[in-house]
């Protein structure tokens, strides 16, 4: 499974729309509180979380 966050921009700009509360500074919390990023907590990833998030251990890239 791949694991890919938004684009600030993108948030940002639903929240330009008029859909304030879809900002990057206001979700990322979120984001962050379901995530367990294994390399630990950082500007974007946190730790506390269900949602395993680690780097790929195959060797071979499918993409």
């Amino acid at each position: 499974m791949l694991h890919v966050s938004g684009q600030k921009e993108d948030y940002d700009h639903w929240a330009a729309l008029g859909n304030d509360l879809w900002s990057l500074d206001r979700v990322l919390p979120y984001f962050k509180s379901t995530q367990f990023q294994e390399r630990g907590a950082s500007e974007f990833h946190g730790t506390d979380g269900q949602l395993n998030v680690a780097d790929s251990r195959s060797k071979t890239a499918c993409f």
